[in-house]
């Protein structure tokens, strides 16, 4: 089933994460609203994969006598073999912050496991590809280095040159070994560089039950990283969305002073501030407002406009990214960064372009 071309489902799948913490009950009467068809639960099990929350859906729809056996069976499945994955993750994520401590390397976990184990009831139930590790960007080739004692390799060229200037992170990979994004940046976007720093300074010790610690950010970085996470990647995930209102349910005495200090000081109030208008429209989760989103206005409107088109399943095109692009410059804090944002993208795409048609006459870095 192509999802491009059924209705969407994301306000239900909404209403279902609210009722699992604000009202258990409500669920039969969520899915009765929308479940008129056989079809229907293909296709609300098919969008809760794509937004990232089968794994905390799939047993309220399994609870419902009323679900079609195959799509019982596709759920069970799906849980099978998230377990088998977590598991995987958590033995890469324990190999690599232990070969980076033993190499004297200081790291931080991001989202994964590590916040899998902390926000959620059981961490199989929060999907992840990868294991995230934040290291200092002072630290990359030696982390880079001590990782390939563990068979894992960088990615290399063009693509990899443009990452280390620009991006924030460079992909490794080992035969059958957990995937690994190693962040040397906390993130690069909306115009701005967030050093890794800010996250790695205030990052606490997280210990999972057999034992094994690993550092995690404090709760009000992890808000700030989680949150222009999210609008980075135009919130096409609900599984984003649905980290942040877990995590602030989960600590509920967060600072909000300091999240929109250091906001404001870093050039992503504009960012936070819309994620946080969404917990609140979405999720009813409160946040104060602290005059940010205030400052939304027009911008905000048209992200607004905006939003159910970029977060659509669709085809990697020109106009995708074009549109997307558009979506992320309508947060950046400032003027420049956004013009600086549009320009770099609308050149980097151009200079692709012509690489492909001519590439033996355009230069090699052009290709990234």
């Amino acid at each position: 089933m192509d999802l491009r071309h059924t209705e969407t489902r994301r306000p239900t799948l909404i209403a279902l994460l609210r009722a699992v913490h604000e009202a258990p009950d409500t669920v039969g009467e969520i899915l009765k609203g929308v479940v008129d068809r056989p079809s229907a639960w293909e296709e609300l099990t098919l969008w809760a994969d794509h937004e990232g929350v089968l794994g905390v859906v799939g047993p309220l729809l399994l609870a419902d006598s009323g679900l079609p056996g195959a799509v019982r069976a596709a759920i069970e499945r799906h849980r099978a073999v998230q377990d088998l994955w977590q598991g995987h993750l958590l033995r890469g994520l324990e190999a690599a912050v232990t070969a980076l401590s033993n190499a004297g390397v200081r790291s931080c976990a991001l989202k994964g496991p590590a916040l899998a184990a902390r926000l959620y009831p059981d961490g199989a139930t929060r999907p992840s590809l990868d294991v995230d590790l934040l290291t200092d960007a002072g630290d990359l080739d030696q982390s880079v280095a001590t990782l390939a004692g563990l068979g894992y390799r960088a990615e290399t060229g063009p693509t990899a040159d443009y990452l280390r200037r620009y991006g924030h992170h460079l992909h490794l990979a080992a035969p059958g070994s957990a995937p690994i994004e190693l962040h040397f940046r906390a993130y690069s976007g909306f115009g701005i560089v967030l050093p890794a720093e800010v996250l790695l300074d205030r990052a606490r010790r997280f210990e999972f039950p057999d034992g094994f610690a690993v550092l995690v950010p404090c709760p009000e970085d992890e808000f700030l990283y989680l949150a222009i996470h999210a609008a980075g990647h135009s919130f096409s995930r609900l599984l984003w969305l649905n980290d942040l209102q877990r995590l602030v349910r989960r600590y509920p005495g967060l600072d909000w002073d300091r999240v929109f200090r250091v906001a404001s000081r870093m050039g992503i109030a504009f960012a936070v501030a819309y994620v946080a208008t969404l917990l609140s429209h979405w999720f009813s989760i409160s946040i104060p407002d602290h005059g940010c989103r205030s400052r939304l206005g027009v911008r905000g409107r048209a992200a607004d406009w905006l939003l159910p088109i970029v977060s659509r399943p669709s085809e990697p095109s020109t106009r995708d990214a074009a549109e997307s692009l558009v979506f992320t410059s309508l947060l950046c804090d400032r003027t420049r960064s956004a013009a600086w944002l549009l320009q770099h993208h609308a050149l980097r795409a151009t200079r692709r372009r012509l690489h492909g048609f001519a590439p033996r006459l355009a230069p090699a870095d052009w290709a990234a």
